[in-house]
């Protein structure tokens, strides 16, 4: 956990220009979290019809509803933020259902973390991008 935070301290993510330029990309001043929120309802209702289909297998189904539930709890995290709730809970959800599906996968977890971070260690500042 700490090693991530220090990379990404180190390479400039945690920058306030990166972090008001992240804001003003993702989370424009006029959008409201309700819209957050409904555009996380249409994305699901898209994972919702595409597990459906007959031509996606089941572990495809059971992984696109886990990562949606990921995506869900993300968005009550900015909520949360926004308005004054329990940050630390709602973190501490999306860590939960990672886990979850994780284990669902059979992944070594601190395995795929440490690679994933030798491999970002050698990347450029900001892995060369503005924020």
């Amino acid at each position: 956990m700490n090693r991530c935070y220090h990379y990404s301290k180190g390479n400039g993510f945690w920058d306030l220009e990166t972090i008001n330029g992240n804001l003003l990309r993702l989370v424009p001043e006029q959008m409201k979290i309700g819209n957050l929120i409904e555009k996380a309802r249409k994305l699901n209702n898209t994972v919702e019809e595409y597990k459906y289909r007959e031509s996606v297998n089941v572990q495809e189904r059971l992984v696109a509803s886990k990562l949606m539930l990921i995506c869900s709890e993300a968005v009550e995290a900015l909520d949360a933020l926004f308005n004054e709730g329990k940050l630390n809970e709602e973190v501490a959800d999306i860590m939960i259902r990672a886990f979850d599906l994780a284990g669902y996968l059979n992944m070594d977890l601190k395995k795929e973390v440490e690679n994933k971070m030798t491999k970002n260690e050698k990347r450029p500042f900001r892995h060369g991008k503005k924020c």
